[in-house]
């Protein structure tokens, strides 16, 4: 895996991205000049901004642009994610600037890829440390320190302190301002620009980003996309290319980051990814069990003993002997709370370049696969349901008819 670490540098009045391992610096294409504005704007007025949004759609690209662009106005910028020495040092520098910003980003220190510092360990961080960086953030506030922070939607979404960035900081959702922005033009730009860097003078970015934008159209990795496919056409000597070969090419690239930092993030251990197979597996073909059903899946063995002895009590059984069966069926039903954002995430929707990227490296991971008959499973975790809680019945009963009448989802 290539690594590609970041830095924004101004030349003049213009900006770049410098790559640093890679060794070249590309142009850096301002679409975001009206939000940018917003965030800037809402920041010097003391307001904390949390930026949030779809994977590869440029937060952290905008998010260091505007850090920079503080720093050059005579600004501490305060990393939030530092150790407790490190971030006492930078507090003693508040009295020395006229101003300061509180600033966090765990997933942008590198861009897309860097085994030295992974994203899924960064990523991982957050969810274990979120409230101890929201405290620096809410402590920075009452010294009217305004914090920047940047996140994508899900890793925010699926970690502890949700509300709490919710209710302390303004949310801003990169992907609707994406929505009034010539998107299109702006993509084919960040294609020439990496590719230019790369030494390819003319390029025809048009059939690679029509591509991408017809595969993609709730908007997640277009950014990344089309810088990857910059890149990757500048590889390629700048021949000619067919857009569905590059794209395939960059989301094997993506695949790779992506599976690597929700691996990291919700299954790191084997034991851990067979909890989640089956879930996934149907989540990423749009298949979204329950989070009841979801939860039992790892204790479906338990739960088909437990139903064999309930089945094989007669009605004179101990009353006392059939409750303590049942209170040991709720326990198994009951969710395990290290994995309950896991297996929430699992359950989930996914952005269309998550799902297209972990529907590739999924089948590559021993782990992942679902052992035993995955329809059996089902069976047997609905069963213990009706055991449990019979007011249901009817549910399930409405369910089931309409799959047979083919006008309902399958979960």
């Amino acid at each position: 895996m290539s690594t590609s670490l970041l830095g924004i540098a101004k030349e003049g009045e213009e900006f770049f991205v410098i790559n640093i391992t890679e060794n070249y610096k590309a142009r850096l294409v301002r679409w975001f000049g009206d939000l940018e504005n917003r965030i800037a704007a809402s920041l010097k007025a003391g307001n904390s901004v949390a930026l949030v949004g779809p994977h590869g759609t440029g937060k952290s690209v905008l998010a260091r642009y505007i850090a920079a662009r503080f720093v050059g106005e005579y600004y501490a910028v305060i990393d939030l994610g530092v150790d407790v020495v490190t971030f006492d040092s930078l507090l003693e520098m508040l009295h020395e600037v006229p101003n300061a910003l509180g600033f966090y980003d765990p997933l942008g220190i590198s861009f897309y890829d860097n085994p030295l510092v992974p994203r899924g360990e960064l990523a991982t961080q957050w969810i274990h440390r979120c409230r101890y960086v929201v405290d620096r953030a809410m402590y920075l506030d009452t010294r009217e320190v305004p914090t920047l922070l940047v996140l994508p939607r899900d890793v925010l979404h699926f970690s502890p302190c949700r509300d709490l960035v919710e209710k302390n900081m303004r949310v801003l959702d990169i992907a609707e301002y994406l929505k009034h922005v010539e998107l299109r033009g702006v993509l084919e730009e960040i294609f020439l620009s990496h590719s230019s860097a790369l030494g390819c003078r003319k390029a025809d970015p048009r059939p690679y980003v029509d591509y991408i934008l017809t595969r993609h159209g709730d908007l997640s990795g277009v950014y990344a996309l089309a810088a990857y496919g910059g890149r990757l056409y500048a590889r390629q000597r700048c021949a000619p290319y067919q857009p569905e070969a590059l794209y395939k090419k960059a989301m094997e690239e993506l695949s790779k980051v992506y599976y690597g930092l929700y691996r990291e993030l919700f299954f790191p251990t084997c034991r851990e990814a067979r909890v989640l197979a089956l879930p996934l597996t149907l989540s990423l073909e749009n298949e979204h069990l329950p989070v009841e059903v979801a939860y039992p899946l790892a204790n479906v063995d338990h739960i088909a003993r437990r139903l064999s002895i309930l089945g094989k009590m007669g009605t004179a059984a101990d009353a006392l002997l059939r409750e303590e069966i049942l209170e040991e069926l709720r326990d198994l039903y009951s969710p395990r709370e290290e994995l309950i954002h896991a297996v929430r995430w699992s359950v989930a929707p996914k952005e269309s370049v998550v799902r297209e990227a972990l529907r590739q490296a999924v089948g590559a991971d021993p782990c992942m696969t679902p052992m035993g008959n995955p329809v059996q499973k089902l069976r047997t975790v609905y069963k213990g349901l009706l055991v449990l809680r019979p007011d249901i019945i009817l549910q399930i009963a409405r369910a089931i008819a309409s799959i047979a009448l083919g006008t309902g989802e399958h979960c």
